[in-house]
């Protein structure tokens, strides 16, 4: 069943609430830090599950009980902090009380696992863990707030910037770390490195049909595997679907 407008309105500004606070330390998965669902870890007994995995040390928020909570784990270097639900560590220790397998023992279970985590889709592999999970967010330009609910519609999380804000002060406030989805890219690719977000411009691209630019977003995310790149990129939107992929300049 879908939200109402008012419901999903409210959920958005606690997320962007909590967006704006959260930390994000090396140790948390990508896209949020450095660690990799994929490759190879130097400890032997790494585990690509996170707090969403039924983790006994995540208590969640009562405002955001699926999507936020706290770490109290004191080997954690996440213990004590607003933590949301796939941002993971390395101490993960799965609630006892849950029937699911918490880590995962070869690569190919590693790489079914990741793909779950960003398809965004009620979907069951062999591991049984992870369903209904949000693929990651987008910040989109005031402009381009038509995408909003078709972007949602894909299971992607979406914070759109606000009439009247500074370009100077959203890349320190709003940008860093994250995806911003633009029609005005030329005033944002100097910066983008100094304050680590990337870029998605769509400059050349019909806003006319906003589920066809979503449709669009949504593929190039997985062609080019976005949600796992590191910063700082540029792509830039083709029509015939031959997007630009570059480095942004340092």
């Amino acid at each position: 069943m879908k939200r109402d407008k008012a419901s999903r309105d409210k959920t958005d500004k606690l997320h962007e609430l909590f967006w704006s606070i959260v930390t994000k330390l090396p140790s948390d998965f990508e896209p949020y830090g450095q660690r990799s669902r994929t490759k190879p870890s130097e400890r032997s007994s790494d585990c690509v599950s996170d707090c969403s995995g039924d983790c006994k040390h995540f208590q969640v928020l009562q405002a955001m009980p699926y999507d936020w909570g706290v770490c109290t784990n004191p080997k954690s270097p996440r213990c004590g902090l607003l933590t949301f639900e796939h941002q993971g560590c390395y101490e993960y220790e799965q609630d006892a009380t849950t029937e699911e397998e918490g880590c995962y023992e070869d690569e190919e279970d590693t790489t079914e696992a990741a793909e779950l985590i960003f398809s965004g889709k009620q979907q069951m592999s062999q591991a049984g863990v992870y369903q209904d999970v949000c693929r990651g967010l987008l910040v989109l330009d005031k402009d381009l707030e038509a995408l909003s609910c078709a972007l949602r519609d894909r299971d992607i999380m979406i914070i759109v910037r606000r009439p009247g804000e500074d370009d100077e002060a959203i890349k320190e406030d709003l940008l860093r770390g994250r995806i911003f989805v633009t029609n005005n890219s030329k005033d944002f690719i100097m910066d983008g490195t100094s304050y680590e977000y990337n870029i998605i411009g769509t400059e050349e691209i019909s806003i006319e049909d906003p589920k066809a630019l979503a449709t669009m977003i949504s593929r190039a995310m997985i062609q080019y595997k976005l949600w796992t790149k590191p910063y700082c990129w540029i792509l830039k939107l083709k029509p015939d679907g031959n997007h630009k992929l570059e480095r942004l300049p340092r």
